[in-house]
């Protein structure tokens, strides 16, 4: 009996446990990483603002973001931040970003055409490797450093 109980116990835990990753992988919401914030709507529009760097990893495998807008002063994408978002189409801005890092974009399959302003001055290796939907990309003159494909 007491063995039963433990058992159910700890697969209520664990349960309890995937909880709030399950909320925030499904529809609209917001939240903080340090001083960037984010906003995502209920179309998938993913508003990332604020200052500093965005986390490695902070969206990534998330399939409900179809578009990203970098605004204020959010300076670097970090590594693998959007890896994996098969359903992002557009980055519609970069804001203030300086600093792409390796793999951030990396098997964003749906993603077609990039435009990369002059205010990005370094994109790490493998950026956007693996988006095979990807067609057309434009450089502005200000990218300095560009890691391998």
């Amino acid at each position: 009996m007491k063995k039963r109980i433990c058992t159910l116990l700890l697969a209520l835990c664990l349960t309890l446990g995937l909880l709030p990753a399950a909320a925030q992988a499904a529809g609209d919401g917001s939240g903080t990483f340090d001083t960037v914030r984010w906003t995502l709507d209920a179309d998938g529009g993913l508003t990332v603002s604020g200052t500093g760097d965005l986390p490695d990893g902070a969206f990534a495998g998330r399939t409900d973001i179809v578009t990203v807008t970098f605004t204020g002063q959010v300076a670097r994408i970090g590594r693998s931040a959007f890896a994996g978002c098969t359903q992002l189409r557009r980055v519609d801005g970069f804001g203030a970003v300086t600093c792409v890092m390796s793999q951030a974009f990396a098997s964003c399959t749906a993603l077609t055409e990039l435009a990369v302003p002059g205010t990005v001055t370094e994109i790490g290796t493998g950026a956007f490797s693996a988006c095979t939907g990807l067609t057309a990309v434009t450089l502005a003159p200000g990218v300095r450093s560009l890691g391998a494909y």
